[in-house]
């Protein structure tokens, strides 16, 4: 019987591909053992909400074919899981491209995926030879246990990243290109290696295939002006409290600000801007200044009632209804701290203002 389906399936990549379009095969398989469970199969650039593949993976494999008209980037995700436990580890990805079979293996411990893809292979080879260059040093990491110090895993993390941006520079890919892609149509200001990929783009990728679409996609996102750690903090419209569109620079230009992202209706953002006011007021006097933006719907009336309640001491901007992008641009919809050097570059970004405080320091010494 397995003979008979890696037959089916090789006459169908020969069938895809003189079809001009891009087809794969994807075979849906679990280990002894394993709970059922609904799997979203989509577009990785898309909410996997709106996702209208999904399967129920009950006995044996499961067998799905898909099609695009290029090499595009799925995901796969246990949403069963999801939405019985709020969170899942079994999660992964995959090109559709032709004449690929496809594996996705679930088991307790998350999703493995396989394709026998050229461009699939190159990728998850640039993967595997990163883990091969570092493994003495994850070792050793992974040895130190509880005693493992915030500092020795950022090391690390830069070492592999700066390793990853060189091999991607010196051997191009449809999975770079494919990877910046959903980052940016995905874009949060949690990504803080965002720019740097950016930047390897601009340097290696403009003329790498030119008439894939994501160089379209990229080129869209890149105009909208996102807020990236490590690249310029862009101008902006707001409106202040009285309703009057004003620019952000007035507020951040040539000086070093904390920027506050909230909103009346989210408690814990309207908590964490309050937080915020004793690290602004132990820096003030050193230079700092800060703004605050809130992600407002319907009227303005509810963030005028919190700001004058709450007494922030910083001119606080709102965006009703997304009028101007202002939180799209900020990779959020509701939380986010930046701090913003007198050059006007992003020089940190956190969930809460006491995360900043260190990078404030360094900008602010006494």
């Amino acid at each position: 019987m397995r003979n008979l389906l890696i037959t089916i399936i090789t006459i169908l990549a020969v069938y895809c591909s003189a079809s001009g379009k891009e087809r794969c095969t994807v075979r849906i398989m679990s280990t002894d053992g394993t709970r059922p469970v609904e799997l979203a199969i989509y577009d990785s650039k898309s909410d996997l909400r709106n996702s209208n593949l999904r399967t129920r993976l009950l006995d044996g494999d499961t067998i799905i074919n898909l099609e695009a008209d290029e090499i595009i980037k799925y995901s796969v995700t246990d949403v069963g899981e999801m939405l019985e436990k709020g969170g899942t580890r079994r999660f992964g990805d995959f090109f559709v491209e032709n004449g690929a079979l496809v594996d996705i293996r679930l088991s307790a411990e998350g999703i493995s995926v396989s394709s026998t893809g050229k461009e699939d292979t190159a990728w998850r080879g640039m993967e595997a030879e990163m883990k091969e260059v570092f493994a003495d040093d994850l070792a050793y990491l992974r040895s130190k246990g509880d005693n493992l110090t915030e500092e020795e895993a950022d090391s690390l993390s830069r070492k592999m990243y700066d390793w990853q941006y060189d091999y991607c520079q010196r051997k191009p890919m449809l999975g770079f290109l494919l990877d910046l892609d959903e980052s940016l149509s995905n874009y949060s200001f949690t990504d803080t290696e965002i720019k740097n990929k950016v930047d390897v783009y601009k340097r290696s990728y403009l003329n790498f295939r030119p008439d894939h679409s994501s160089h379209r996609s990229i080129a869209a996102n890149l105009e909208k002006g996102y807020q990236m750690k490590g690249g310029k903090y862009n101008d902006f419209t707001a409106r202040n409290a009285d309703g009057d569109t004003v620019r952000a620079s007035e507020f951040f230009r040539d000086r070093v600000t904390m920027v506050i992202c909230w909103a009346t209706w989210c408690l814990p953002c309207r908590k964490d801007a309050l937080d915020a006011v004793p690290v602004f007021e132990k820096y003030k006097d050193r230079g700092l200044v800060a703004f605050s933006l809130a992600h407002e719907f319907n009227s303005p009336d509810e963030f005028r009632k919190a700001i004058a309640e709450d007494k922030l001491p910083w001119p606080s901007l709102y965006d009703l209804d997304d009028e101007f992008g202002v939180f799209e641009k900020h990779g959020t919809s509701n939380a986010a701290f930046f701090l913003v050097d007198r050059d006007g570059t992003i020089v940190a970004t956190a969930y809460s203002a006491e995360e900043l405080e260190p990078a404030i320091v360094a900008l602010l010494p006494e």
